[in-house]
C-alpha cells in the first residue's frame, strides 16, 4: 500500500514538473507583431502592433518571435542581443505576407556581427534595381556570428563586392532555402566584374547552405575560402544571355581553400549557365582549390569551358587529395575536370576522380590541349621522382565525347592520349574506365532527375567502392 502511495505520489510530480517546465518556457518566449500602420508606443500584441523592425529589436529576448506584416521596411534587422541554444530570436513574415527590407541604413540589410541563435524566416530583401542602381550595397554582413539561419528569403539587388558575407570566426550558420538574384555588375565599366553572392572569409566553418537558387552574381555565385563548409542540393546559374545578350555569363563558384585549408563538401548542386565574363572569354564551370575539397553527386553541365577546375598558384597553394565522386558532368566546352600547377605554387597531388559520368564535353575548346576529356598538368619539379601523375586517380568512369569520340586525357609531360593508353602504361592511376553513352532518363537533361539512368543503361552499378576495411575492427570503430 505504502509503495502504491509513493509511486502516485512521484508520478504525479514528474508529471507537475513536466508542466511547469512547459508553462515557463511559453512565459520566457513570446510572440510580437509589427505593422505599417502600428505605432512603436504600442505593446507589440496583435492588436497593438509596433510600427518598426527597429523597435522589436530592441526589445525581443531569446525564444521571442516577431511577426512582421506587409510593407516595405527602410530598416536594418540589427538584434540587439543573442537568442540561445533552442530559443532563437527570430523575425518572420506574418502568414503569406510580402514583407520587404529596402533602401535601409548604410544600405546593409542585416547585420548578426557577434550575435547567435537569430533567424529570419520568410522576408524579401530588394535593392529595387539591379547593379549601380540598388539601393541596398550589401544584404547582409556577419562577423563572428554563429548559430544564425536564413532561410525562405527573396533576396535580389546588391551592388556591392558581396551580397552577404561571414568573416571572423562565423560559425554553424544555415542558409536553408533562399533565392538569390544579383549581386555586383557583370562589367563594371573597366572590365571587371565585381560581385560575390555569398562569401565566407577568415575562418568562417562549418556553416550549411543547402537548397537555394543562386543567379546573376557579378563574378562569383558563391566564394567560399573557408573550411568544413556543407553546401548541398543548391541551383547555380550564372548565366547573363537573358540580360546582356548570348554567351554572355560568368563561373558560378569558388572553392578557394587557401594553403592548406578545404575540407569543404559540395553535394546534390546544379551547377549550369558559366558562359564568357567581361574579364575572362572562357571561365570554368567551378573552381575547387585548396586540399580535400569533397565534389560529389553533383549534376554540372552546359557550362563554356572546364566543369571543375583545381589550379594551384601563389596565393592557392596546393591541390591535394581533392574527391570527384558519382558526378554527371554533361555539355563542357572544355574538359569535364581540370588540375594544374602554376607559377607560385607548392604542388598538385593525390587527387581522385572516381565514378563519374563524363559524357558529351569538350565540345568547343578554348585551345587544342583543352580539347581532352580530363586535363592533368602537373609540375615534374614538384614531384619526387619527375612523377607525372603524382598519385592522380582516374577510376571507373564513364567517359565519352562528343559525338560519341572515344576518351583522351592529357598529361603534361605525355601528352593527348587514349584512356587505354593511360590504363595500359599506367594502371595503378588509371583503371577501369569505359567509353559507354549512359543513356540518361531524359534526352535533354536540366536537373538532377534527368540525369538517372534508363534501365537498360549499361553503366547501372557499375560504380567501385570508394575505401574499404583494412582491419577487422572491435565495437564500433573500423578502419577504412
Amino acid at each position: 500500500m505504502w509503495e502504491t502511495v509513493m509511486k502516485t505520489v512521484l508520478l504525479r510530480t514528474v508529471f507537475l514538473s513536466f508542466l511547469l517546465a512547459i508553462v515557463s518556457q511559453n512565459l520566457l518566449s513570446a510572440e510580437f507583431y509589427v505593422s505599417k500602420g502600428g505605432d512603436d508606443g504600442n505593446s507589440g500584441s496583435a492588436s497593438s502592433p509596433w510600427k518598426t523592425i527597429g523597435k522589436a529589436s530592441k526589445q525581443l529576448t531569446a525564444g521571442d518571435t516577431v511577426l512582421i506584416k506587409a510593407g516595405e521596411y527602410e530598416e536594418t534587422i540589427e538584434p540587439a542581443r543573442s537568442g540561445s541554444n533552442g530559443k532563437y530570436i527570430t523575425y518572420k513574415a506574418y502568414g503569406g505576407d510580402k514583407v520587404i527590407i529596402t533602401n535601409p541604413p548604410s544600405r546593409l540589410g542585416f547585420d548578426f556581427s557577434y550575435l547567435s541563435y537569430i533567424e529570419i524566416d520568410g522576408l524579401y530583401f530588394d535593392g529595387k534595381k539591379p547593379w549601380t542602381g540598388s539601393n541596398i550595397k550589401h544584404w547582409g554582413y556577419m562577423e563572428n556570428g554563429s548559430y544564425n539561419v536564413i532561410r525562405n528569403c527573396n533576396m535580389q539587388f546588391s551592388e556591392g563586392w558581396y551580397g552577404i558575407r561571414l568573416a571572423g570566426k562565423s560559425l554553424y550558420n544555415q542558409f536553408i532555402n533562399n533565392k538569390f538574384d544579383y549581386t555586383g555588375v557583370y562589367d563594371d565599366g573597366s572590365g571587371d566584374d565585381p560581385g560575390d553572392m555569398i562569401s565566407l572569409v577568415d575562418e568562417s566553418n562549418f556553416n550549411l547552405i543547402e537548397g537555394n537558387r543562386f543567379t546573376h552574381g557579378g563574378h562569383n555565385l558563391l566564394t567560399i575560402e573557408t573550411s568544413f563548409n556543407v553546401v548541398r542540393s543548391n541551383y547555380f546559374n550564372n548565366s547573363f544571355e537573358d540580360i546582356v545578350g548570348p554567351g554572355k555569363g560568368n563561373r558560378n563558384l569558388a572553392l578557394k581553400g587557401k594553403s592548406t585549408s578545404g575540407y569543404n563538401l559540395f553535394e546534390y548542386n546544379v551547377v549550369t549557365g558559366t558562359k564568357s565574363s567581361s574579364d575572362s572569354s572562357h571561365p570554368m564551370g567551378m573552381k575547387a582549390d585548396g586540399t580535400n575539397q569533397i565534389i560529389r553527386r553533383n549534376f554540372i553541365f552546359d557550362n563554356i569551358q572546364e566543369a571543375v577546375s583545381g589550379l594551384a598558384r601563389d596565393g592557392i597553394d596546393y591541390i591535394r587529395r581533392q574527391k570527384v565522386f558519382h558526378n554527371v558532368i554533361y555539355n563542357s566546352g572544355g574538359p569535364a575536370w581540370r588540375i594544374q600547377f602554376m607559377s607560385g605554387a607548392k604542388d598538385v597531388k593525390d587527387n581522385v576522380f572516381k565514378n563519374n559520368i563524363a559524357y558529351n564535353n569538350r565540345g568547343k575548346p578554348k585551345k587544342s590541349s583543352f580539347d581532352t576529356d580530363l586535363y592533368i598538368n602537373i609540375s615534374n619539379s614538384s614531384n619526387p621522382g619527375g612523377d607525372p601523375i603524382s598519385g592522380t586517380v582516374v577510376q571507373s568512369n564513364s567517359i565519352i565525347s562528343a559525338n560519341n569520340q572515344d576518351a583522351v586525357i592529357y598529361v603534361n609531360g605525355l601528352g593527348k592520349k587514349p584512356i587505354i593508353w593511360f590504363e595500359n602504361n599506367y594502371p595503378n592511376s588509371f583503371s577501369g574506365n569505359v567509353e559507354v553513352s549512359p543513356n540518361f532518363v531524359s534526352s535533354d537533361p536540366k536537373g538532377i532527375d534527368d540525369v538517372r539512368l534508363d534501365g537498360s543503361s549499361k553503366l547501372i552499378d557499375m560504380g567501385v567502392p570508394l575505401t574499404f576495411t583494412t582491419v577487422s575492427g572491435s565495437g564500433k570503430m573500423i578502419s577504412v
